[in-house]
This record gives structure tokens, sequence and C-alpha cells, in this order.
């Protein structure tokens, strides 16, 4: 048997064939064990270039934002699969800043958050990240990367919530600079620029949002007065027709709309995009952006401004309130001795016509009867009737002798303005007593207010929208004599 014939019949042996010792025999491609010493050391090729072109960077001359726009741009399609607890934290971070291991941890992390894999780490990362998108770095379009900023806001909410407000202002910033459609502005109800395009354009709102802005432009509280309180849909609804009505009167005999008369002209200030984040500004010619109606954005000498209204409450609408007010009171039964003079006779006449007018539809109004039901309204009217005779002649038999007391205090005030009126004089504690007894201190200084006008011909209390209230310095000494002798 020749060696050939002997290697053959080994191979052949089942033993062999299947045993460890002769797979153990064959060479084949295996990887290569790396201890965790070296694959810490290891850097790709990539991060190595990165890092020379970050050292070329400290010797420029450019600014900070310039150079981690170009490097962000070179990284932009850069992915990762590293991962380690990183520590890394700056106020500003910027890739100059991070180490090679800082970086591989960064970019391992972004290529996740690039597959919608966002993981807790660093809040420097989610920073650094968000930069990136600012300055169109991984993005496709500027419609892109406000879908991106968007999208990672969310989840930030409850990562990292507090990057949340400065997040959401950056988003406004990039609507704006880069001219996306101003629909994609969150709506904010609540604030004084929706209340202020409201009634610009009053003729498209609804009565709920033209009363809404009123009461939260107006200087005057008006749903803290008593007239409302107790009669808010009558109020809201001749309110928002004065209003209405003014608006056009002004802009058919005015120069100036009523608009202007209550928020003045436009004023232009500067505007500061991307406060606190790191961003290169190109120096384009850049066209202005129309937010809405009443707010537009332009580029001037190296500048952004802003023109539009002030967004603060107005005393002129306040004016209104009151007059209106005043003028509401006698239909519903309530004194008023406050002097109206704010506004001239005209507009005085053509809000009271607003007012006349509505409580004239209200008198019209038809209440049907059906008058096959009217036997047995008459039936059970008799029957109501018997009964309250009967329930007086009871009340009679029970002779009461005591009479109610109705104690008047200085100025014809009840007894809760009074107390009030007191504790406050005395600097006592109102608030907590206001609230043991149910009292709504808004009404309480109102009525202070009026019961004490005829005296002093003005308003002696002053309150704000935390119920605080103050005595007017002029009248304090009137007032401390007044009281000493009502408790004497």
């Amino acid at each position: 048997m020749d060696t050939k014939e002997l290697i053959q019949f080994l191979l052949n042996q089942e033993k062999i064939k299947n045993g460890h010792e002769f797979d153990s025999m064959i060479f084949r491609d295996e990887p290569i064990l790396k201890t965790a010493r070296q694959v810490k050391n290891f850097t790709p090729k990539e991060i190595v270039e990165f890092r020379k072109q970050i050292r070329q960077s400290k010797l420029g001359k450019e600014s900070e934002a310039y150079y981690f726009y170009h490097l962000g741009k070179q990284m932009e399609n850069y992915e990762d699969d590293y991962f380690a607890i990183n520590a890394f934290f700056h106020p500003t971070p910027t890739y100059q800043r991070m180490t090679d291991e800082d970086l591989r941890c960064y970019f391992g992390w972004r290529t996740k958050v690039r597959k919608n894999q966002v993981e807790f780490s660093s809040i420097s990362f989610a920073y650094l990240y968000v930069y990136e998108l600012l300055n169109q770095i991984g993005v496709t379009s500027p419609l892109d990367g406000y879908q991106k900023l968007t999208s990672f806001l969310e989840v930030m909410t409850s990562l990292h919530q507090t990057m949340v407000p400065l997040l959401k202002n950056w988003i406004e910033d990039y609507i704006i600079y880069y001219h996306l459609d101003p629909s994609l502005f969150k709506k904010n109800e609540n604030s004084l620029s929706h209340h202020l395009l409201t009634l610009f354009e009053v003729s498209k709102a609804s009565e709920k949002q033209i009363f809404e802005a009123i009461e939260n432009l107006s200087t005057y509280p008006l749903k803290r007065t008593k007239i409302y309180q107790e009669h808010e849909k009558e109020v809201r609804q001749i309110i928002v027709k004065a209003y209405q009505v003014l608006d056009a009167h002004y802009a058919k005999k005015k120069r100036t709309s009523f608009f202007e008369k209550n928020f003045k002209k436009k004023i232009v200030r500067k505007v500061y995009f991307f406060k606190g984040a790191l961003f290169y500004f190109k120096d384009n010619d850049y066209q202005p952006y129309y937010k809405n109606a009443i707010t537009t954005y332009f580029y001037q000498n190296h500048q952004w401004y802003k023109e539009s209204y002030e967004e603060k409450k107005s005393k002129e609408l306040g004016y209104f309130c009151l007059t209106m007010e005043i003028l509401l009171k006698p239909y519903f039964q309530m004194e008023s001795n406050v002097i109206l003079s704010h506004f001239s006779q005209e507009i005085i006449k053509k809000l009271k016509q607003v007012i006349e007018s509505y409580f004239n539809v209200k008198r019209k109004k038809v209440i049907a009867i059906d008058t096959s039901q009217l036997a047995s309204i008459r039936k059970q009217a008799q029957k109501t009737f018997d009964q309250l005779i009967t329930e007086e002649e009871q009340k009679e038999e029970e002779v009461i002798e005591k009479k109610p007391q109705n104690e008047t205090f200085v100025f014809h005030l009840t007894k809760d303005a009074f107390t009030f009126l007191s504790l406050l004089f005395n600097h006592k504690d109102y608030h907590s007593y206001a609230k043991e007894k149910k009292w709504m201190i808004s009404l309480l200084v109102d009525e202070i207010n009026e019961k004490c006008f005829d005296t002093f011909q003005d308003n002696i209390l002053m309150i704000d929208d935390n119920d605080d209230v103050t005595i007017v310095e002029d009248y304090i000494k009137d007032l401390k004599g007044m009281l000493q002798h009502e408790n004497t």
C-alpha cells in the first residue's frame, strides 16, 4: 500500500471523519479575538482623519460656529456601532471638545437615533444632535429637518425635559429662518400674540374668541366683576357686539382703526434666532418672512428684525370694558355712580344703542302657549294658591317678635365688605379670612369702590390678577378717621 492509498484509507475511517480530531486539522478563516483594552484603543480611520481636521480648525480664525458647521458636514454620513457608558458634558458641546472615545460614543448613539432608536445618554449628545439639525447637517431639506426636530422634541419630553423649552423656541426660529409654511407654528390660544391677531381679524373670529381676546388683552378684569359673575351670557354677547360696532365705526369714520386706538402702531425690534445654540449664520440676502397679518420678520444690515404690535395689555381696551360695565348696570338693576368721561358722546351713544337693541330683541321674543293645556294650568294654580294661603295662616299663628337686623356701616357697606376693609387697613391676612368665609375678593373690592365713589370721586382700592389689594395712598388718612369713628 503506497502513501496515497494509506491517506485515503485513513480518511475513509468513520471515527476520523466524524471526530473532533479531524475537524481541528482543517484550516479556515476565523475572527481574531481582541481584549477589551485592544477594542477601546482601536480608532476607525474616519475618526483619525476627523481628529486631524479638528486640530487644524483650532488654528483657524473663523468662528466656532463656522468650524462646527464644516466639521459636521464632513461627518454627516458617518456611522459607528461603538457603545460605552459616557459621561461627556459641556454647556455648549462641540466636536473640538470631545475625545476620540467621546466622538465614537456620540456617533454610535446618533446612528441609533437616525434609526428611531433613541436611548438615554448624555444631554450634551442631545444638544449636539439638535445643533446638527438646526444647521442642516444630516437632513435632506429644511422641511425634513423640521420633522426630525419635532420628532426629537417628543422624545426629549421624557428623556431630557430641561431642554424642551429651548428646543421649542429653536423650532419656531427654524421655521422663520428657513421660510417654512407659517401653518407649522404650534397655535397657543392663550398667548397675547394669538389674541392680538384675533382682534386684528375680528371679522373672521367667533364670539367666544373675540371675548377671550378682549378679556386677556384688557387691563380691566371684566370676568371678576359682579355683573359678569351674575349675567355672564348677556355680558359676553353685548361686549362682543359693542366691540364689533366700534371696529366698523372707526374703520368708516376715523383715521385710525379701533384696533390701533387700543394697541397703537407697530413697533420694530431686533430679534436673535437660536439663542443658546451653536448656529452658523450664512450671510445671505434673506427675504422678509410674513408670519401672519400682524407679524413680519426681515433682515437688514446683518441683523434680523421683528415688526409687530407690542404684546401687552391695553389700557384703552380696559376703558372700553369699564365703560360697558357702567352702561350695563342699570339694565340689571345695579347702581353706578361713576361718571363716563373717557369716550366721546358719539361713542357713548353708539354703545347705548347696542345695549338697547340687545334688550329690545329679548323683549320681542314670543312665548308660545299650548291653549289645550289652559284648564289643567288653572286647576294646578288654584291648588298652589290654596296651599300658600294655608301656609300664611300658620305663620301668622307663630308670632315672631325678633326683627331682622340690617346692620349698616360706614359708606353703607355690607358687613362682609366692612370687615374686609378693616382687615386690609390693619394689614391682616384677608386672603385666608376670605377663603374661610368663601368671599370673592374682587366682588368686595367692586362694592367698596362703588359705594365710596360718592365720597372720594375715585376708586380707593386697587386689585391685581393675584387678588392682592392695596389702598390708594391719597385716601389712607381719610379712611383711617372714618374707620376709627365706626369702631367707637
